[in-house]
């Protein structure tokens, strides 16, 4: 009887043990805080909307962010191959043939420097400013170079607004000057300002070329190292025909000096002047217009382009910034 009785105990005992499970658990502080620093960040995203650029197929970038927001900056990329793409052409106006030349050269930058240039092209900021769009987009996406200062540079054209914005983030901000942007602005816009997109890109990677190299040298462009002159094709080609068109002003000064000074024939008003007197009779005489002369005045166009550069704080971070419209 009193075996009966253990083993009904037993197997009561067995069955609660099954229906309710003693679990244990450990936390880690520092795990804990990283999850939730995670599921913030995730919980921040589920507002933003993302779409596809063209030139990273399978590639997903957040483009849209509520009216007056500013994204929380997390840090940037581990290395240049999560940097990547450097080209986001969302409005599609770069010639696509060219993607893969010039992401090449823009990743070697971003290897040779440790500054991640970026082109991000869209069609609207959905009601908010460039900058803010321009650096919300930047802390969304996590460009840059290293995953806690996110080095980089980048160029965000509308064509929509016409507006074309700078932001230099991290290393970016020392390379990229306020006065370095006011400078590359004023180069790029020139050919946006034609819709010729694709030479507005190789002149911002030109550009960038160089202002890395002098942030390099220890010497980035500013009000104290300005940009020098540049010296273009268009700018020669305008200086040598100055030059000629004065030559032959001043040769055929000259050349009318020596030939007054060679006739004292004096041009006469009237043709009557030109008839020896009693040699012709006039019978009657009248004045024809045989040429006609009308003076131009070029009207300058208003240029409402003028550049705005300067420092700029969102989501806890600063960024050297500048730009306007094309």
């Amino acid at each position: 009887m009193m075996k009966n009785i253990k083993k009904v105990f037993y197997t009561l005992l067995a069955a609660s043990l099954l229906a309710f499970p003693i679990t244990l658990s450990v936390s880690t502080p520092a795990l804990a805080s990283e999850a939730t620093g995670a599921h913030s960040v995730l919980a921040a995203h589920s507002t933003w909307h993302s779409s596809t650029p063209a030139s990273a197929e399978g590639f997903t970038d957040i483009t849209e962010f509520p009216s007056g927001q500013e994204v929380p900056y997390v840090g940037g990329q581990k290395d240049v191959d999560s940097a990547a793409p450097f080209i986001r052409d969302h409005a599609k106006i770069f010639s696509q043939d060219n993607y893969p030349e010039w992401e090449k050269q823009l990743r070697a930058l971003a290897t040779k420097y440790g500054i991640a240039p970026y082109v991000v092209t869209v069609n609207s900021f959905q009601h908010s400013s460039p900058e803010q769009w321009g650096a919300n987009y930047y802390a969304a996406n996590q460009l840059g170079l290293n995953q806690k200062t996110a080095d980089g540079v980048i160029m965000v054209i509308n064509p929509t607004t016409r507006d074309l914005w700078f932001l230099g983030h991290g290393k970016g901000e020392e390379a990229f000057t306020p006065y370095g942007i006011d400078k590359l602005y004023d180069h790029v816009k020139k050919s946006l300002g034609d819709d010729d997109w694709d030479e507005g890109f190789q002149v911002y990677l030109r550009e960038i070329s160089d202002y890395l190299q002098q942030w390099k040298a220890g010497t980035p462009y500013s009000k104290d190292h300005p940009i020098p002159h540049r010296m273009t094709l268009k700018s020669t080609l305008a200086g040598a025909g100055g030059a000629a068109g004065i030559g032959v002003i001043s040769g055929l000064s000259i050349m009318g000096s020596l030939k007054r000074k060679h006739h004292s024939a004096q041009l006469q008003a009237g043709a009557a002047n030109y008839i020896v007197p009693g040699s012709n009779q006039i019978t009657g005489s009248n004045e024809v217009f045989v040429r006609s002369y009308t003076t131009q005045v070029a009207i300058p166009k208003s240029d409402d382009s003028s550049s705005s550069s300067g420092s700029y704080s969102s989501g806890g971070t600063s960024y050297s910034s500048g730009g306007g419209k094309f």
